[in-house]
């Protein structure tokens, strides 16, 4: 066999072999298209029992905890992507202690412009605790908005992940 016909047969293994890949990335493609994409699931807080219970399911959902909780609401739509991460639309009421408070607003600045109206977010969980003080607003970098009441220990907190 000489150098030439060795080239040769080289270059026909290589393009073959590329051919080859080349397939088996389409199959794989088209499959994968076939599959749809999964569905979106609501996880609520009506569902556990007990604060210890809620408060570990929520968590696992939404791993933003700040400081000791003593209970909470939530209603959290997950939205799982075949090709990426999932997204998560949620809404939050945290009972906390009101000295803890603080420690959930390092990563929001204050919204003088808010009003009761703002509350609307929230109407999708059902807040058991009382919030009668005066209102605090806040909004995050991220479109999140949260009311805070603060004499209360009540944090309620609406956005998407």
């Amino acid at each position: 066999m000489t150098a030439r016909q060795l080239i040769g047969t080289i270059l026909i293994i290589i393009a073959s072999t590329i051919i080859l890949v080349m397939i088996i990335i389409a199959i794989i493609f088209v499959r994968w298209s076939k599959i749809p994409e999964p569905s979106p699931y609501t996880v609520k807080s009506t569902t556990y029992r007990t604060p210890s219970t809620r408060i570990n399911e929520l968590k696992r959902h939404w791993p933003r905890i700040k400081s000791p909780v003593q209970d909470t609401v939530y209603d959290i739509i997950i939205t799982p992507h075949k090709m990426g991460p999932s997204v998560s639309e949620f809404t939050i009421g945290l009972k906390v202690d009101p000295k803890d408070i603080d420690n959930w607003l390092n990563d929001y600045s204050p919204y003088e412009g808010g009003d009761y109206n703002y509350i609307r977010d929230f109407e999708v969980i059902s807040i058991p605790w009382q919030h009668i003080s005066k209102p605090e607003y806040y909004y995050g970098s991220t479109g999140d908005h949260v009311i805070v009441f603060r004499k209360e220990g009540v944090i309620l907190i609406h956005g998407i992940d």
